[in-house]
């Protein structure tokens, strides 16, 4: 027997596949990692009571729990809200943070644990996907079907155009690494922002920070920089309080080191 949880009669985490599915208006499917998807599933099974940081690390990591910094918690968590976001911004705030205690999950959350046969499927049958399909859909099916050869140079300049956008803003490459791997060092205040790093012995060029994530440290002034020393993406987690702090707020975001 298989089980999902179906949250707010509209979206579907598969915990044995670590997904996240919407089935209407359109299929859509969003992957975790798996840190992420554990953490999701010990907040549903711990609702509606607060679920103590201390209490993640086991159970999301295991025997390495121990090893893992508070920081890899705090971007998991990030995660896991930005993929809310993603397939449903009515879900904003789905996650709650409790100041020095932990996590819950928002008691307006409507939570449902559905269980399905050994035959049941995780991604939805194509029939089903095209229930959905309007007229309208189907008119423009049809229409790419017939002037295919004039639509792929169309969508091709504009995928171009959105790769050369996002480099040229240095901004936007979304990574994912698996946890930080060190505690952050202060390495300088400009403009309300608070700069940490995680490499003092590497020399780094605050100006490679983009200049729209300084512009948001409005609301998040903490910033702690991960460099990647294999790639020249690096992941940036802005808070809105120091992360020691149980109550920081934090996203996450990628700069390109020019």
């Amino acid at each position: 027997m298989q089980h999902y949880y179906l949250l707010n009669d509209r979206i579907e985490f598969w915990p044995d596949s670590n997904k996240l599915i919407v089935r209407t208006p359109f299929l859509q499917t969003l992957a975790l990692n798996v840190p992420t998807s554990r953490c999701l599933q010990l907040l549903l099974e711990q609702r509606p009571q607060v679920v103590m940081q201390r209490d993640f690390y086991s159970y999301v990591w295991g025997d390495q729990g121990n090893k893992v910094t508070v920081n890899a918690l705090y971007q998991n968590i990030a995660l896991l809200r930005k993929h809310f976001r993603t397939l449903d911004m009515a879900t904003e705030g789905v996650v709650v943070t409790v100041p020095r205690q932990g996590f819950q999950l928002n008691e307006s959350l409507n939570v449902e644990l559905v269980t399905v046969g050994e035959q049941g499927l995780i991604e939805p049958p194509t029939a089903r996907a095209d229930a959905f399909c309007t007229p309208a859909l189907k008119k423009l099916e049809r229409f790419l079907g017939e002037n295919l050869i004039f639509v792929l140079p169309f969508l091709f300049a504009i995928a171009l155009l959105g790769i050369i956008f996002t480099m040229g803003n240095k901004f936007g490459f979304e990574i994912s690494p698996t946890k930080y791997k060190n505690e952050f060092s202060w390495l300088a205040t400009r403009n309300g922002c608070h700069y940490y790093i995680n490499k003092t012995s590497v020399p780094f060029d605050i100006n490679a920070v983009s200049q729209n994530l300084e512009a948001q440290c409005r609301v998040k002034p903490y910033l702690y920089i991960t460099l990647n020393e294999y790639s020249a993406a690096s992941s940036v987690l802005a808070c809105n309080k120091a992360i020691t702090d149980g109550s920081s707020d934090c996203s996450i975001y990628t700069f390109i080191k020019g």
